[in-house]
């Protein structure tokens, strides 16, 4: 038996940012299970199980915001898989490709919860803009580690 939908208290225009971020979020989060697993830099592995960590808080933070679910559960119900046993025997990846990419990634998240937060600040709903803006002010956090992490790369 489907669950009800409950009413949301949002707007179609700002459920629509916040499923934009909740499918890049859980996108992410998948992707960083595999880049941890194929990347050999301890520095990187590091940071890479912090962000796993911080993009699961934002993807059930997003999840408790949407009404219907129906973009997934929150990450703490359903769980993330495994990349499976082969991945162990993929190639390395290289260290600078992988923090580039996350960078990118990270700038991404940065336009999203930014547009996002405009959106909440012009419609007054002071708690979405706390949730938003704790997610905006990690993301910030994440970007500037990544930067500083890109500069201590060693060559390969």
């Amino acid at each position: 038996m489907p669950r009800p939908q409950r009413a949301s208290p949002l707007p179609d225009p700002l459920l629509n940012h916040f499923r934009r971020i909740y499918a890049s979020e859980a996108r992410l989060a998948l992707e960083l299970d595999v880049l941890f697993r194929r990347t050999r830099w301890l520095p990187l592995r590091l940071a890479l199980s912090d962000q796993r960590k911080e993009t699961k808080r934002h993807v059930n933070r997003i999840a408790a915001l949407l009404p219907d679910r129906s973009a997934g559960i929150g990450l703490d119900v359903v769980g993330v898989p495994d990349a499976g046993p082969d991945v162990d025997r993929w190639a390395p990846l290289s260290a600078a490709a992988v923090v580039a990419d996350l960078l990118q990634a990270a700038r991404a998240a940065l336009s999203l919860y930014g547009a996002a937060l405009a959106a909440a600040t012009e419609r007054g709903l002071e708690h979405v803009v706390r949730l938003l803006t704790s997610s905006l002010t990690e993301e910030t956090e994440t970007e500037q580690r990544l930067a500083a992490l890109a500069a201590e790369i060693p060559s390969e």
